[in-house]
Parts: structure tokens; C-alpha cells; sequence
């Protein structure tokens, strides 16, 4: 049935493929059964094979994953040491209007993004520690919501010496549309950092 509404459909590559919570940046040839697939707003993949282990061999260094939904509380490690790598928020504009983020940092708001707003670099790494993170993005809109997508990135890298920052492979990415129209949300994902 999947693949005679495929036939019929013009398929887009998604956004990202997870695995049982393990963002993959390709998969081998693999049949999987017994497996639920989920596709997010986003255009993301969100593929829950039980009895199936991923890992990731290469970059990125960091895994994304849905919090999971068993109703306890997310509480991070206040053990756990700080990160030695500088961790980014980046922000990127393709025209948007109308959109409102905040992003949350195990529990602190660390920013509000605002489509119009100049491209925001925050150094994060004050908020991230090894181990599970807590990411929260609150979106909101208004009623002038229109043009091109707002997209977070989340990442690690370097600030150069040109004051350009570089993100390897940022691990996560929340993108707003104007397609999403007045619906607001919460989108939350666990960064884990060995």
C-alpha cells in the first residue's frame, strides 16, 4: 500500500531520519519488520524498530532524541562535568515573518528567536553538560506569519579568527514554516553528549 502511494507522489528527501531516537545520517540496505513510522512537521523520519540497536560510527558526536513519553520529569545530571567542546546556537532566516522560538537549555531559557531578527550566534556551552540535555523549542506565531522557513541549528564548532562560526555536522536542527500557520507548540529533544 506505502509504495502505490508513493508511485502517485512527488517524494521529497526528508529533513532527517532517526532510528529508535539515534539521528542516521544513511542506513544500509535493510529490510526492518515490525517497525512504526512517524513523520513530524518538520519533514522528519522518526522510524521506532523494537529489537534493533543503532549506533552512530561517525559524525556528528552528538545523538538526538525524543524525550521519552513515560510522564517523569526530565532531570539532568548536576554531576555531570561541562562540555570541553564550545557549543552554538545558530540561527538562519530564509524570510520569515510572524514566527516566535524560545529555546530552553535543561530548564533555562537561553533565547528568543524572532523571525526579522538578525542571524543570533549564542555560545551555549555555559548550559550543556555531558550526558542527556534537555532542548526545548516553544513556538508561537501571529497572524502575519508568511514567507520562508526560521531554522535553529545546534551544534558543535569553532569561532575563527574572522568571526565566523563554524558548526561540524550541527546534531540538531528546528525549523518553523509558514505552513505550520497559528499553531503553536512544543517540540522537546534530548542531546546527549558522551
Amino acid at each position: 500500500m506505502i509504495a502505490a502511494l508513493l508511485l502517485g507522489l512527488a517524494v521529497a528527501a526528508p529533513s532527517a531520519i532517526y532510528v529508535n531516537g539515534v539521528k542516521v545520517d544513511r542506513l544500509p540496505v535493510i529490510e526492518m519488520k515490525g517497525c512504526t513510522v512517524k513523520f513530524d512537521a518538520q519533514g522528519a523520519v522518526w522510524i521506532e524498530a523494537p529489537g534493533y540497536k543503532v549506533q552512530v560510527e561517525s559524525l556528528p558526536t552528538a545523538a538526538v532524541a525524543p524525550l521519552p513519553t513515560s510522564g517523569a520529569p526530565f532531570v539532568p545530571s548536576a554531576a555531570a562535568p561541562p562540555v570541553e567542546d564550545t557549543w552554538w546556537l545558530v540561527t538562519e532566516d530564509d524570510g520569515s515573518t510572524g514566527q516566535t522560538v524560545q529555546v530552553e537549555v535543561n530548564g533555562t531559557l537561553v533565547r528568543t528567536v524572532r523571525s526579522g531578527d538578525t542571524q543570533v550566534l549564542v555560545d551555549l556551552s555555559a548550559h550543556i553538560r555531558r550526558g542527556n540535555n534537555e532542548l526545548r523549542f516553544t513556538a508561537a506565531s501571529d497572524a502575519a506569519i508568511a514567507g520562508g522557513n526560521l531554522t535553529i541549528y545546534v551544534g558543535n564548532g569553532s569561532a575563527g579568527q574572522d568571526g565566523v562560526v563554524r558548526l561540524e555536522s550541527p546534531p540538531v536542527r528546528y525549523q518553523r514554516s509558514a505552513s505550520a500557520g497559528l499553531i503553536s507548540g512544543q517540540r522537546v529533544l534530548t542531546l546527549n553528549i558522551p
